[in-house]
């Protein structure tokens, strides 16, 4: 009995081996499969397959859905699919040229330019990153929206007169546009606006709580901080900040909303438990563009009249350091944005007509990217997620064909042979197992000795052991088709 328990011990271990493969799947031809999501929130990724005769293209982007597998075959396929993460871009709006510029966030380079926008001032890109909303100042006024997949404006959405900013909802369902004295309502499905909540003042720069239950809006002429439901569509409080409130950031556990106030060179810092404004932060001059860092430790605020970036200790709520820009000209950074992993800031300078890039751990500019006319950009224009792979993911999809064995798949094993010489049944004869020729055959004794072991099986095994007929008696197989489907493990006994 010691010997069959290690020889199970040893089954149990190579049974352990392939179970690993978590996010592979075996169906049988016109099965549907499972649909393939990828790890991270707002990651993005590009897959291919080497098999598009199983039913799923060649190549794609995000999620894979379930499709019907296909294999006409007699034998089990399997395709191998590779995704990898996707570049990150940055969309700046330029106000000058009416175009949007497209920065890959990897090379930090412009891969593409959009036209068609009129007048382009705010950015908000959608959580999962497929689209950039555009928030256009010039008459009509109206929304654009973006495919970050094709880079193309897909539709165009009237909104009120001269849109300043434009958000969008923690779950991507809602769109909320800004102008002279009104908030339009989104639908994000339809790109339809559903309602118009009407505001007493210019209505400014807005940020959406964690949990999507409240708009923050800033009266720009009133000096104050609407809170909106989201549900009701009414205001629900007003909070008092300082003087020509422009852009707001929420921070990412939502207990803190950041205040530009633009003529008063401070940021308010407003605590949304209690609506009520509990810190106040000298920085700069002409506070416009704001940031929060992913992990909510950090604040960026653009000061447009010194051409410095001025950065909050969200802790103490105190100045912890600041930014000086490369160009140097005033009236500059309106547009601030920091990368979904933290470690680069962008800022769009409106009279240079560049981007800088700021290494957030030297608080220094790194580089330099020419873009379009006038570039404001301020609000959320970068795409990318959190918890996004940066390895590439591989995982297999095996179909097998109509009628396959799962358990033995079309591989017939018998339990028995006679090796007696008398011309049948002398040999195991597995049918089949010709069509696997990278299989690898073991068979155990009882005691785990292991007394026949091949790769393919183009002879059969006739019962011996180093040219010696071993005795009758059951021995143990494990046999691995080496295509992705389970082990075949059992007992075969020798009659002699």
């Amino acid at each position: 009995m010691k010997g069959y328990f290690l020889f199970l011990s040893i089954l149990v271990f190579t049974f352990s081996e392939k179970a690993g493969a978590q996010s592979n799947q075996t169906v049988t031809s016109g099965a549907t499969t499972n649909a393939v999501s990828f790890p991270g929130t707002g990651c993005i990724y590009n897959w291919v397959n080497d098999l598009p005769g199983i039913g799923l293209p060649a190549s794609g982007t995000g999620v894979i859905p379930s499709f019907t597998a296909i294999n006409t075959g007699n034998i089990p396929v399997t395709a191998t699919i590779t995704a990898t993460l996707a570049p990150g871009f940055a969309y700046i709006a330029n106000a000058g040229d009416s175009t949007v510029s497209v920065i890959n966030t990897n090379t930090n380079t412009v891969v593409s330019t959009i036209p068609a926008i009129y007048s382009p001032i705010c950015v908000s890109v959608s959580p999962d990153g497929s689209r950039a909303y555009i928030a256009n100042a010039g008459l009509p006024g109206n929304i654009s929206v973006i495919n970050t997949q094709t880079n193309t404006v897909t539709a165009t959405i009237p909104v009120g007169l001269y849109p300043n900013f434009v958000v969008v909802s923690p779950d991507g369902n809602r769109v909320y546009a800004s102008s002279q004295d009104s908030v339009s309502v989104i639908n994000a499905a339809t790109n339809t606006v559903i309602a118009a909540i009407a505001l007493t003042s210019t209505a400014g720069g807005m940020a959406v709580s964690t949990d999507g239950n409240s708009l923050y809006v800033t009266g720009e002429n009133a000096n104050m901080v609407w809170v909106i439901n989201t549900t009701t569509y009414n205001i629900i409080t007003t909070i008092p900040v300082g003087a020509d409130p422009v852009a707001v950031a929420i921070t990412p556990d939502g207990t803190k909303l950041y205040v530009c106030n633009y003529s008063s060179n401070m940021v308010s810092v407003i605590s949304t438990k209690t609506n009520t404004v509990i810190a106040s932060v000298d920085v700069g001059s002409g506070t416009f563009g704001i940031s929060i860092s992913p992990d909510g430790g950090r604040v960026y605020v653009g000061n447009a009249g010194i051409s410095t970036v001025s950065v909050i200790n969200t802790s103490t709520n105190t100045l912890a350091a600041t930014i000086s820009l490369g160009s140097g000209i005033f009236w500059e950074p309106y547009g601030i944005c920091v990368s979904p992993d933290g470690s680069q800031l962008y800022v769009a300078l409106a009279n240079s007509n560049k981007v800088e890039v700021v290494d957030t751990k030297t608080y220094k500019v790194v580089q330099a990217i020419a873009v379009g006319l006038s570039p404001n950009s301020h609000g959320n224009f970068i795409t990318g997620g959190s918890g996004c792979s940066a390895a590439p993911i591989i995982f297999k999809i095996t179909v097998n064909p109509v009628g396959f064995n799962p358990v033995t798949g079309d591989v017939l094993i018998p339990n028995t042979f006679t090796p007696n010489g008398d011309g049948i049944n002398d040999t195991w004869v597995i049918k089949n197992l010709n069509l696997y020729p990278q299989c690898t055959v073991q068979v155990y004794n009882r005691y785990g000795e292991k007394v026949y072991s091949s790769i393919g099986y183009g002879t059969p095994w006739n019962g011996n052991y180093n040219g010696s007929a071993l005795p009758a008696g059951t021995y143990y197989y494990i046999i691995n088709l080496q295509n992705g489907t389970n082990l075949l493990a059992g007992f075969v006994a020798i009659i002699r």
